[in-house]
């Protein structure tokens, strides 16, 4: 599975695109088109890197398909700052203001899929336990983008019970998603 950066400020693509110039990486073109996540490739020494700039949680982020992955990433992290899992876990606190707490959560969502963890899963019960409502949204993407099952009884409770429309709304989206992962 790919390393993900997600980074923590919003980028112009085309000054991302400068830096891997800038690095040596040649332009591999554009991935397949998805309109809410459109991509950029690069070969760099030892694999590839995609640039994503994922305009549903508002996070651009690379997949890193390179062995090692270590140089591209010092190379990124030299330049921009940029999170992986542990970093987002790291940045994560719900005493933080909702918009820092909401932003967290949406570099966890990206950063996060792969195998499960146990850490993420904690974090994220505990932003679906949280009083404010843009959290529990934002806490419902980590479940959508992970896709992790076991999830899934604490979604279908936020789904049946929260006291938002809204979050009930989002939380029944996830629970079909996760359903549907969980029947595959």
């Amino acid at each position: 599975m790919a390393r993900r950066l997600a980074f923590v400020l919003e980028i112009d693509p085309e000054v991302f695109a400068e830096h891997a110039r800038d690095n040596g990486w040649d332009e591999a073109g554009a991935d397949e088109e998805d309109e809410d996540r459109p991509r950029q490739r690069w070969d760099a020494p030892g694999g590839r890197v995609t640039f994503v700039d994922d305009t549903v949680v508002e996070v651009q982020y690379l997949d890193i398909e390179a062995e090692p992955s270590g140089p591209v990433e010092d190379a990124v992290k030299a330049e921009f700052t940029a999170y992986d899992k542990a970093d987002c876990l790291g940045a994560l606190d719900l005493a933080q203001p909702r918009e820092t707490v909401v932003r967290a959560l949406r570099l966890l969502a990206c950063t996060a899929p792969g195998p499960v963890d146990n850490q993420v899963v904690e974090a994220t019960t505990a932003a679906l336990d949280d009083e404010r409502e843009d959290v529990r949204v934002a806490a419902l993407k980590v479940a959508n983008y992970t896709r992790w099952t076991r999830l899934l009884p604490r979604v279908r409770e936020v789904a049946e019970s929260d006291g938002s429309d809204r979050v009930r709304r989002f939380a029944g989206n996830s629970r079909l998603l996760l359903e549907a992962v969980e029947r595959a």
